[in-house]
């Protein structure tokens, strides 16, 4: 069995352009040629990547894969998505339209960049039950969550995250823990890094990452796009 591993940068926006050239030059010291990109379009609803033409040709000049990866990465305050989230679960309650609408523009912004998707990532990994009806309906591929990614109508891949919070004690706990989730999932197939780009500006964050990098070394870096072509 081959082992294989997609790094994904997650809350990509020009709200963190400084963030994300400190990530790719942490990636690139490690020969990390190939990763997804996970792009909010309107972040908080003041950065649209369409308005800021030096951050959306910087991304249009990585050539690496674009995931859409909500609308705003804004949402409610929800005790049910505590331990998830602070307010980032944009889609957790949205109306079927509201829903549509969001994927729909972020869709359309991308478009006005010159840049397709066929994939999304919810804020959080947390969705609605509208989420995967309307997705397929606008052409996209799958659906990335926390333990898996949805090749829609043909399989679902398993798939596990390591991610770093960026919530105080949390913070601390995951920091502690990424080095035992990475030994338990030694024997996956497929595993994920999900690199935040508030990582950037947390020195053990960055020595962190670039040890599990190393450690995963032998996987062969994919994007969601392989997996639909080996589905």
């Amino acid at each position: 069995m081959e082992k294989k591993i997609i790094i994904e940068l997650h809350d990509v926006s020009p709200f963190y352009k400084n963030e994300l050239l400190n990530i790719l030059r942490m990636l690139y010291e490690h020969g990390i040629k190939k990763f997804s990109i996970l792009l909010t379009p309107n972040f908080k609803g003041r950065y649209r990547l369409d308005k800021d033409n030096s951050f959306k040709d910087l991304i249009k000049c990585l050539k690496q894969e674009i995931i859409l990866h909500g609308l705003y990465h804004e949402g409610k305050f929800s005790l049910r998505h505590i331990l998830a989230t602070n307010r980032e679960g944009e889609f957790a309650d949205l109306s079927k339209e509201e829903t549509r609408r969001r994927i729909v523009e972020g869709n359309k912004i991308l478009k006005n960049c010159g840049i397709d998707t066929h994939f999304f990532v919810a804020p959080a990994w947390i969705n609605n039950k509208y989420l995967e009806k309307i997705l397929t309906e606008q052409k996209f591929k799958g659906i990335g969550n926390r333990w898996s990614i949805k090749i829609f109508n043909k399989k679902k891949i398993f798939s596990p995250i390591i991610t770093l919070s960026n919530r105080n004690i949390l913070s601390f706990l995951s920091k502690k823990s990424a080095k035992t989730l990475i030994k338990l999932y030694k024997n996956f197939e497929t595993i994920r890094f999900a690199i935040h780009m508030q990582d950037a500006n947390d020195s053990e964050k960055i020595i962190l990452w670039k040890e599990l990098i190393e450690q995963t070394e032998k996987r062969r870096l994919i994007s969601y796009e392989d997996l639909t072509s080996e589905s």
